[in-house]
C-alpha cells in the first residue's frame, strides 16, 4: 500500500465512547483516526469504553460521578503496560475513566483537547447565551453555583471537583507531553495556563468520500446538535427567503426546532441524525455548510 510509514509505530488510541443517542463528531474521528494510522503501516490498539454500555451497569451514576471526581474508578494502564505502546493518545475520558493515571503513565503521551471540559463544567466557556470564565477566574465552585452540567448540582459536582485548583496541575493537562488543539481560540487559551511549547494545533479532518457538486442548488446545510450554543434557533430566526435548509442532527432542542421549521413558510427540512457516511454526502450535496455556532467550537 502506498503511503506507508517509513517507521511503524505501536499507538494506543484512548477513548471514551460518548452515548451513540447523540451525534458526536468527536467519536467519529477518534474511528477516523485509527483507521488513518493503521492504513499509513502502524500497529495501532483502540483502548475504548461505551457510554451505552457502560451506563447499563448497577449504580452507573455513582460510579460515573466516583470516576469523574478521580475518587475512584478504572483507567487504561494495565491494557497500556500489556500493549507497550510508543506512543499513547488520549481524546476522552469523560465520565468512564479517571485520569489520574496519566500522572504515574510516564511514557509519551499525547492529548486531543476537543473542547473545554478540562477548564469547564459545560465543555463549553459558555452559559445563558454568552462566554462564560468564571471557573477560570474564580474557582470551579462557579459551576456548582450555576448547575453547568445537565442543569444539575449533582451532576455538576464530580466536575467541579476534578477541576478544583491550579489549571495546570490537571491531569489531563499537566502531563502529556504534547498537548492537542483544534483552533488558534483554543490553543491562545490554554497557553495562558500552560506552557506554549507543549501545545499545538491540529486540525481535525473528514474522512470524505463524496466530491462536492459543482451545480447550484441555493440549498445549505446544518449539522450538529441542537442545543443553545449551536446557534440553531438564532439561525432559524434570521434564515433568508430564497434559500433552502437542510438540518441534520438531533438534541434538546428537537421540539423548539421543530416548532420553528412548521411554523415557517420556508424551505426548510429536518432531516433528523445521519450516519457519517451519509452526512458527508449529504454536505457534497449541498452549497454550503453553515456554522451558526455562539460557542468557541472545536474546529478551524
Amino acid at each position: 500500500m502506498e503511503n506507508k510509514a517509513s517507521e511503524s509505530m505501536k499507538v494506543a488510541v484512548v477513548h471514551s465512547f460518548y452515548s451513540r443517542q447523540s451525534p458526536s463528531g468527536e467519536n467519529t474521528v477518534v474511528l477516523d483516526q485509527v483507521n488513518q494510522l493503521q492504513e499509513a503501516g502502524h500497529e495501532v490498539l483502540l483502548i475504548s469504553k461505551e457510554t451505552d454500555s457502560e451506563s447499563n451497569r448497577r449504580l452507573y451514576g455513582l460510579r460515573a460521578a466516583l470516576t469523574t471526581a478521580n475518587i475512584a474508578g478504572s483507567d487504561p494502564s494495565s491494557q497500556l503496560t500489556s500493549f507497550n505502546p510508543d506512543v499513547v493518545h488520549v481524546h476522552n475520558l469523560f465520565p468512564n475513566w479517571r485520569s489520574t493515571w496519566l500522572s504515574f503513565w510516564g511514557r509519551k503521551t499525547v492529548q486531543t483537547l476537543h473542547n473545554y471540559r478540562a477548564v469547564c463544567a459545560a465543555a463549553t466557556l459558555f452559559r445563558e447565551g454568552r462566554p462564560c470564565t468564571e471557573c477560570l477566574d474564580r474557582n470551579s465552585i462557579r459551576a456548582i453555583v450555576h448547575k453547568c452540567y445537565r442543569g444539575s448540582t449533582v451532576a455538576t459536582l464530580p466536575l467541579a471537583i476534578a477541576n478544583f485548583g491550579d489549571v495546570a496541575r490537571r491531569p489531563t493537562l499537566a502531563h502529556p507531553h504534547t498537548l492537542i488543539t483544534l483552533n488558534s481560540t483554543a490553543e491562545d487559551l490554554y497557553r495562558t495556563y500552560l506552557p506554549e511549547s507543549r501545545i499545538v494545533t491540529v486540525p481535525n479532518f473528514a474522512n470524505a468520500r463524496a466530491q462536492p457538486s459543482s451545480q447550484r442548488r441555493n440549498r445549505f446545510i446544518y449539522v450538529g446538535r441542537l442545543t443553545d450554543e449551536k446557534g440553531i434557533v438564532q439561525l432559524l430566526r434570521s434564515w433568508p427567503v430564497g434559500l433552502a435548509l437542510d438540518i441534520v442532527g438531533s438534541g434538546p432542542l428537537d421540539s423548539t426546532v421543530s416548532e420553528l421549521v412548521e411554523s415557517s413558510s420556508l424551505d426548510i427540512r429536518m432531516l433528523g441524525r445521519k450516519d457519517s457516511h451519509k452526512t458527508l454526502d449529504l454536505i457534497a450535496a449541498s452549497d454550503g455548510l453553515v456554522i451558526p455556532s455562539l460557542w468557541s467550537e472545536g474546529i478551524p
